[in-house]
């Protein structure tokens, strides 16, 4: 075992929050460590509904205060990631048999429009050339009306999620992948850091902080009964699903906002590449939050709920590609049904309100106000550590992100693309994926080659294989494919090419056939264990 070298601060948690904070903190000058057991952004972060938005459903339930933060920061992101955040339209739509009132939905749009400080166009009652030209699938004579309105949605929160912890890293924090923690080591009555496992090599290490932050969302009260193993439960946990059908079943140019008739929840549907996201489920889960998966009654549930809005042929299981479920980690101190659990993050200071020194934990958010989160924990461990953010190192950050939305990006992309042959399909690809960084991977191919495409049906360099590896900490084919690439979510979803991929990464990496293959075959598990196409019957 070995002792590394002490931190201000271990964050165990790899997902968008855990990002924020070791943001943040890096920001600021701190000493950070962050500590994901699985791939960075593996958890709830990729099972979310891909949106950036204000959360219009919040004023029904009077948190106009989460509302105001909500759109604050949905704004500061749009400005700051434009490349990876984009305005898209919303239609609210109005069943006949709803029985919210057409007035009080009404009030809440100009109540949000209000919020939104005008950073968007403000929203109208959209006429029926509208409705069928955002959505033609729509049965107008089922509906009272829609009204238009706008929000964001981000196409890839793994990617997201990835660029936060790649800035921190670059200004100094430590972060590590497949870096379970095993205890939290103590320092007489305090916690002193932590003793944790690399995956990959099976060394175990000791590592001494003054502060440990626990962002480890879904697992949070299993973090917290390291530091006491009396400690309260703090989360409700609520699973959130899925489903994924194509656009060319379901043609959409604006999302979806309805509510299902079983029992008045909202839901959505997005567009999102050449698919469609219906979702979501709010159903209680105990389980393991890395084993979480659609129910058959939750496929029922979406598939019915959208089918009252749609007219010609309903939905049926066989036009689902694939589904996916996520788990939201929701505080336990809150009465009532989950959907009316409130969304706003809370920070437990354990010394504060238990006496266990040293460990702060971060409950619930949501990823628009990931940055917010991670502001106030980077706050609270400089106050307690007394120490003084380094401002050179926090002004300027925004107008340092501003580097064009994808367009524009795109436009420069081209002439650092000129001689080497891609497609324009690819050059976007690369754009969305990494905005900026996407001229310096041009520039490797073309220094050390790999322009070809790894697959007909995907818009996917060789190179990116070697790119993912040696610039982001890939470690698995399903690492490249589901949270790097996104290979794995569109067209052949990686069937086609895993085993073509799997051997670039074995002639890097030295293995011989046999790792070859079973690389292949841990990809298409852990496609059906977080993606599974639905059961046919």
């Amino acid at each position: 075992m070995t002792k590394t070298t002490p931190y201000d601060l271990i964050i165990i948690g790899g997902g968008i929050l855990g990002a924020g904070v070791a943001h943040a903190s890096a920001r600021r000058g701190l000493r950070v460590l962050l500590l994901e057991q699985s791939d960075f952004a593996s958890g709830t972060t990729s099972r979310s509904t891909k949106l950036i938005h204000g959360g219009l459903r919040y004023l029904e339930h009077g948190d106009l205060g989460l509302v105001r933060e909500s759109l604050r920061e949905r704004n500061r992101l749009l400005q700051s990631f434009p490349h990876q955040i984009h305005p898209l339209p919303f239609l609210v739509v109005v069943h006949r048999q709803d029985r919210r009132w057409w007035r009080m939905i009404k009030l809440g749009m100009l109540i949000y429009d209000w919020l939104s400080r005008d950073s968007l166009p403000p929203h109208h009652r959209a006429t029926p050339d509208e409705i069928m030209q955002h959505a033609p699938f729509l049965d107008q004579d089922q509906l009272r009306g829609a009204f238009l309105y706008w929000d964001c949605q981000t196409l890839y929160p793994e990617r997201l999620c990835l660029d936060l912890i790649l800035e921190a890293q670059r200004l100094g924090a430590r972060v590590c992948n497949y870096a379970r923690v095993l205890e939290l080591e103590r320092k007489g009555s305090a916690i002193g850091g932590a003793r944790w496992r690399d995956l990959r090599t099976g060394e175990e290490h000791r590592t001494e902080a003054s502060l440990v932050v626990n962002a480890s969302g879904p697992w949070l009260d299993q973090v917290c009964k390291m530091a006491r193993p009396d400690s309260p439960t703090r989360l409700r946990a609520s699973k959130g699903s899925h489903l994924v059908v194509s656009q060319e079943r379901l043609p959409l140019r604006s999302a979806v906002y309805a509510s299902s008739p079983w029992d008045q929840r909202m839901f959505f549907l997005v567009p999102w590449k050449s698919a469609v996201l219906i979702g979501t489920t709010e159903v209680p889960f105990d389980g393991d939050p890395g084993e979480a998966r659609t129910e058959e009654s939750e496929v029922h549930y979406l598939l019915q709920s959208a089918n009252r809005l749609i007219r010609g042929r309903a939905l049926k299981q066989e036009d689902i590609l694939y589904t996916y479920a996520g788990i939201r980690p929701l505080p336990a101190s809150e009465r009532g049904s989950l959907s009316s659990l409130s969304r706003r993050h809370q920070i437990h200071d354990h010394q504060a309100q238990e006496g266990v020194q040293g460990l702060v934990s971060v409950l619930g958010g949501k990823i628009t106000t990931f940055w917010q989160a991670g502001e106030e924990v980077a706050d609270l461990a400089c106050r307690k550590l007394g120490a003084v953010a380094r401002p050179s190192l926090v002004a300027g950050l925004i107008e340092a992100r501003r580097v064009g939305n994808a367009v524009l990006l795109l436009g420069k992309l081209r002439g650092a693309a000129q001689g080497l042959g891609l497609e324009e399909e690819t050059l976007l690809h690369l754009v969305e994926l990494y905005g900026p960084r996407a001229a310096d991977l041009l520039q490797e191919v073309r220094m050390r080659g790999g322009g070809s495409k790894l697959c007909r049906n995907q818009p996917v360099l060789e190179a990116q294989i070697r790119w993912s590896m040696e610039r982001e900490q890939a470690v698995t084919l399903a690492d490249i494919f589901l949270r790097r690439t996104a290979v794995g979510l569109l067209g052949c979803r990686g069937l086609d090419c895993a085993e073509r991929a799997a051997r670039l990464m074995g002639a890097r990496l030295g293995w011989e056939e046999t790792r070859v293959q079973k690389e292949v075959q841990a990809y298409v598990a852990e496609l059906q264990r977080a993606c599974p196409a639905p059961i046919r019957r």
